[in-house]
């Protein structure tokens, strides 16, 4: 089979195809008019025309969405705020060093030098062992130790 042949075939195809779709619209009204003919239909009054039971059975399908108002996506139907919940934070610290002597003792929190009651974030340093370091805050007690690399 020829490039040119194949190339018919194809167009042909794709004209019949059109066609038909023309043809069989699932949107038109479903009688299809003879060619050339005009049809004068007479005005219908909406509560007159006759219902089919095809048509019947597809409303009552259909009732429950009618009598349903809401639509459950709208932003209305969402509540106007939310509850405020307090939630309770630990303050993050990160113990870089301590170095120790007989006068004193440092360590290093957060970037900071700090020795024996010196205040980070409100935490009061309370006590510097060899590898730890205790921060108090009123009752509440949070211990720092110093990790190896």
């Amino acid at each position: 089979m020829t490039e040119g042949r194949r190339k018919a075939i194809v167009f042909a195809v794709f004209v019949v195809a059109v066609v038909w779709g023309i043809y069989s619209n699932p949107f038109s009204s479903g009688k299809k008019p003879d060619a050339g003919s005009t049809v004068d239909q007479p005005s219908v009054n909406a509560t007159e025309m006759p219902v089919q039971s095809e048509q019947v059975d597809r409303m009552d399908k259909y009732a429950d969405l009618i009598q349903w108002k809401d639509d459950p996506f709208h932003r209305d139907a969402a509540p106007r705020s939310m509850p405020k919940v307090q939630v309770e934070t630990v303050p993050y610290f990160h113990l870089s060093a301590i170095s120790r002597s007989d006068r004193q003792s440092m360590a290093i929190i957060n970037g900071r030098v700090m020795g024996e009651d010196g205040e980070i974030d409100g935490w009061v340093v309370a006590e510097i062992g060899d590898k730890s370091v205790v921060l108090n805050k009123g009752s509440d007690e949070i211990e720092l130790k110093l990790r190896r690399r």
